[in-house]
């Protein structure tokens, strides 16, 4: 009986050992996550503060608009001064250059366009500029 007593009272240490050595190892592995978390938190803590400067108010301050250049308002005859000499010209012409002017680049596209094609004749001229994609101001 003795060494059937042996065998039983081994077999219950060595349960009692694997027991006690997965206890450990569980809570050694739930401190170290525990430890991770904290030095990750830790992390966190100093990146925040090392990113936001702790005299913020100055940043979030509503500062003044630059001042711009200052318009002066014409009065009637500076402003009729000024436009006079477009009265001068009839309104179809002022409408397509007002228009023109609207699309610069495709007036100089335009005007290369031409000066290329300087030989081919009006009509023709005029059937592949209606094909282009400019604006009507700048076909004319």
């Amino acid at each position: 009986m003795t060494v059937e007593r042996q065998r039983t009272r081994t077999s219950i240490l060595l349960g009692r050992t694997h027991k006690f050595i997965h206890n450990f190892l569980a809570t050694s592995q739930s401190a170290a996550n525990s430890m991770i978390r904290m030095v990750r938190a830790g992390i966190a803590v100093t990146l925040i503060c090392s990113i936001i400067p702790f005299s913020t108010a100055d940043i979030y301050a509503q500062q003044a608009p630059p001042a711009g250049p200052q318009y002066a308002q014409l009065s009637y005859e500076q402003l009729n001064q000024l436009v006079a000499p477009i009265a001068l010209y009839p309104d179809a012409l002022v409408a397509q250059v007002l228009a023109a002017s609207t699309y610069p680049s495709e007036v100089s596209d335009a005007n290369r366009f031409v000066q290329q094609k300087a030989s081919t004749s009006h009509q023709e001229l005029a059937r592949i500029v209606d094909t282009q994609a400019w604006t009507r101001a700048s076909r004319r």
